[in-house]
């Protein structure tokens, strides 16, 4: 699962910084300064920003293209029903965790429900939305749309697979506060794809720091489904596939879409 995540991370973080067209090339451009220097400086940055643009195209697909290929691979194997070993023996380890990761674990659980899960969300819009007014808008649509897609393909996967959740295979299931018997089938895990596609679509209008509370805050809701007793690890490995999927689809369609409304400009 870790791993999954890496890849995402380095696959849409990797290249150069975003040019901001507003503040590149010093004041000639920002002032509307004459002569050639500002003709050039204005032709610099459109070469720039079509470049950066293409590359973070190129970038989306590649984190669709895993995800696709993530979730793929998990569809098939749960396509067996029974869990095997190795999914059984993780689920047991995290299910009831010793030491720091139990205490952490515990410790987190209330806010992972889909009430304190909400609150999160609508907080960090907040905040982005006064730290980070321009760009906001295209965040929430990306994001939203995405979450929503994954949200979509989720269910109808669920429907296909129909697969048991831990309790319908393993005895002595701890479910910590979660619904002993919870609504629909295990294979993929809703919360898991829906959280990452959210960071996913989200992720060119981050900064750092908030790419680092996406990545941990999908991380801990994994492990939180193994730790309630409603997911098995192939369960959550399938969401985090369709997650990627959706986002990296999602913002394939809006690189698209701005290149082709740029070019319709020139």
């Amino acid at each position: 699962m870790s791993f999954a995540f890496f890849v995402m991370s380095y696959s849409l973080s990797s290249g150069q910084p975003e040019i901001d067209s507003n503040t590149a090339f010093g004041s000639d451009v920002r002032t509307g300064g004459t002569g050639r220097s500002a003709v050039l400086c204005k032709c610099l940055v459109a070469i720039d920003e079509g470049r950066f643009a293409e590359h973070r195209l190129h970038r989306a697909v590649i984190v669709g293209v895993v995800g696709l290929v993530l979730a793929a691979g998990t569809t098939i194997l749960a396509m067996r029903g029974s869990p095997g070993a190795v999914d059984a023996a993780v689920f047991r380890w995290f299910n009831d965790p010793p030491g720091v990761v139990g205490f952490v674990l515990r410790c987190v659980n209330p806010l992972l429900r889909p009430a304190g899960l909400a609150l999160i969300v609508v907080a960090a819009l907040i905040v982005l939305a006064v730290l980070r007014p321009q760009g906001t808008g295209w965040l929430v649509l990306s994001a939203t749309a995405a979450a929503l897609l994954a949200y979509v393909v989720t269910h109808a996967l669920k429907d296909v697979v129909d697969r048991g959740r831990p309790p319908a295979y393993l005895d002595d299931v701890l479910v910590h506060g979660y619904p002993v018997d919870p609504h629909g089938s295990g294979f993929p895990s809703s919360h898991t794809s829906v959280t990452v596609a959210l960071i996913v679509g989200a992720w060119p209008w981050l900064t750092r720091p908030w790419r680092i509370v996406g990545v941990v805050t999908a991380t801990a809701i994994g492990l939180n489904r193994m730790y309630v007793g409603a997911h098995f690890p192939l369960d959550v490995l399938g969401g985090i596939g369709v997650g990627m999927a959706c986002g990296g689809t999602v913002l394939v369609v809006q690189c698209s879409l701005r290149q082709a409304s740029g070019a319709g400009r020139d």
